[in-house]
């Protein structure tokens, strides 16, 4: 196999059999996934933004104490079991901590479906053996969100700080309002239905009927979970093995390369836990704001996730070798 074929089903991870198709799977790759991730990074963004301006001031202006950052998480985690832009936005006007506890409690609310949502339009639109390498990209654009988050707040914190009157902690929810707001703007316009019911502008007619004719036909009576299903949900794992231990090691290495005043904001409730220990597993308490040890420790549990996640993708390939080869075995036994 040369290298260019390589580099083909790297990209496609199974080529696609007529021009057609190429185009079709572009497109539904520009439109949806390009969505979802835009969206899952807002999503994130906003997640982490509430530890940043909890570490950049919220904290003193709104006379929080104890865990009351804790409860705010434990609101987000109730309305999104129960059950963004505005809500985002409003969080830079509270006065009070119990206005946060209002606010996240139905951004959770709101987002509660979002997940399955995004997973269920995805295996709409791609085949098996496209949709492993699309969801791996989809979950990492979560964690490029958070690691994006620290540095916003820093910069914010740095040039905004002040500026009309606003303190730099309610200017994170303002500059995540203003990125969010065109990302929702896009989807409104341009994200897809399901292939059956789409009536998107920029599908022809001959591709969306190709849209439904490439993926395999519903079954009456479902036998159990198929081969090819538990096969795509490994090498799904394997994608998002290897993008979760690449973000880890590059977010480390950032934080001890420039050391932004964002640092404490990753561990927030790390901090809270320290404040008033002596020792704890990795960190004591003159360790906080700093936690250098934390990230080495990710660098070396990111490279040994990167490393395992191979090993097992490894044995894996050999395996499918094994079994081609006893296939063709068979075949010749039997002929």
């Amino acid at each position: 196999m040369g290298a260019v074929q390589k580099a083909k089903i790297t990209f496609w991870e199974e080529i696609p059999s007529t021009k057609e198709e190429k185009k079709l799977i572009l497109k539904i790759d520009w439109f949806i996934l390009s969505f979802c991730c835009l969206a899952y990074f807002c999503n994130y963004l906003d997640r982490s933004n509430i530890n940043n301006a909890y570490v950049s001031g919220m904290k003193v202006d709104l006379n929080m104490s104890g865990n009351q950052i804790n409860k705010i998480a434990t609101v987000f985690t109730c309305g999104f079991v129960h059950s963004r832009g505005l809500l985002t936005l409003g969080t830079y006007k509270v006065s009070t901590v119990n206005q946060i506890y209002a606010i996240r409690f139905f951004q959770g609310f709101f987002e509660a479906s979002s997940f399955a949502r995004v997973h269920y339009i995805l295996g709409s639109w791609y085949t098996e053996s496209e949709l492993a390498k699309r969801s791996g990209i989809f979950t990492a654009s979560g964690l490029a969100g958070t690691l994006f988050s620290g540095f916003l707040q820093s910069s914010i914190h740095k040039s905004m700080d002040g500026l009309s009157g606003i303190s730099g902690w309610r200017w994170i929810f303002i500059i995540d309002f203003l990125i969010t707001l065109p990302v929702a703007a896009y989807g409104f316009v341009c994200f897809l239905d399901t292939p059956v019911r789409t009536k998107a502008f920029y599908l022809t007619a001959s591709e969306k009927r190709l849209a439904t004719d490439r993926l395999p036909k519903k079954s009456k009576t479902r036998k159990g979970v198929s081969t090819i299903g538990i096969t795509t949900i490994l090498i799904t794992a394997v994608y998002i093995g290897i993008w979760c231990a690449f973000i880890g090691i590059l977010t480390s290495i950032l934080i001890l390369a420039y050391r932004p005043e964002s640092l404490a904001a990753f561990f927030a409730w790390a901090n809270l836990v320290c404040r008033d220990d002596d020792e704890e597993l990795f960190y004591s308490a003159n360790f906080v704001s700093h936690f250098s040890w934390g990230m080495w420790a990710t660098i070396g549990v990111s490279i040994a996730l990167a490393l395992w996640t191979i090993l097992i993708r490894w044995f894996q390939m050999r395996d499918l070798k094994r079994q081609e080869v006893s296939d063709e075995s068979q075949d010749v036994a039997g002929s």
